[in-house]
């Protein structure tokens, strides 16, 4: 074997400039190293960002299956039967500019006149929730907010020039609030949840329901203004259908 052979000179014309030497192995090592962290942190990211997809969509099931709340519970003991329809929606948040809570899993019984949902809320909104109402301290549990639920006409009748546009040859229902009947909590990943139970409220000719949230210990203005409220219920076929709401194996009702 020839020595241009050996050492690879045959590779390089006569015109092509020498390599030069090898860089230094810090240089290298620093590189490498360089490379490896870009990827670990991107790769961190992407995991973030994953964990937050998938904690938006995590509910805890007892959070949003069906409750049996003694009213559901006494219409099934006595032979009647549910037949629980749903709908999704269509603005869930209470304010695009502050969203502190959502709201979802709507579950309608017209058989006992029961809805529930449930609620969602980031833990890190709760103190920016202290700060605007002006609270020493807040904690969540089970009593933190106060649930109420209002029809369209209850609404109506304290805004009368709330320019809200009536479907044609709608009946007006009677107005109503309901205090909650049942809130019970649960805490996963980011967020805390509480499940919102109503029983005995009258469904007929209501255009839609909106869910007032109050925290409790606040004096809220007259014009309940600063009130969070999502509308969680809206009768009209056009746009918000109800669809059959599916009981999964683990909802249904043991006696």
């Amino acid at each position: 074997m020839a020595d241009y052979e050996l050492y690879g000179d045959y590779n390089r014309g006569d015109d092509e400039p020498d390599e030069g030497p090898a860089p230094h192995p810090a240089i290298v090592w620093g590189a490498r190293i360089l490379r490896a962290a870009c990827m670990t942190v991107l790769i961190a990211v992407c995991a973030i960002i994953l964990v937050r997809v998938v904690a938006a969509e995590y509910y805890p099931s007892a959070m949003k299956d069906l409750a049996y709340t003694d009213p559901i519970a006494s219409h099934l003991d006595a032979g009647g039967q549910i037949n629980p329809v749903t709908q999704e929606i269509s603005v869930p948040f209470e304010s695009s500019d502050r969203g502190w809570f959502y709201a979802d899993n709507l579950i309608v019984i017209p058989e006992t006149g029961s809805l529930q949902c449930t609620v969602r809320i980031n833990r890190r909104a709760l103190e920016t929730i202290r700060e605007t109402y002006g609270l020493s301290e807040l904690t969540l549990s089970d009593t933190t907010f106060r649930f109420v639920l209002e029809n369209n006409a209850a609404y109506e009748a304290r805004n009368p020039d709330s320019g809200w546009d009536k479907p044609e040859g709608s009946v007006t229902c009677t107005p109503a609030e309901y205090e909650a009947s049942a809130v019970t909590g649960d805490s996963a990943l980011f967020y805390h949840y509480f499940k919102v139970c109503f029983d005995g409220v009258d469904l007929t000719d209501v255009q839609w329901f909106r869910l007032k949230i109050y925290v409790e210990g606040v004096t809220y203005q007259s014009d309940e203004s600063d009130l969070a409220a999502i509308c969680i219920y809206e009768n009209n076929d056009r746009y918000h259908t109800f669809e059959p709401y599916k009981l999964s194996k683990r909802e249904e009702y043991l006696p």
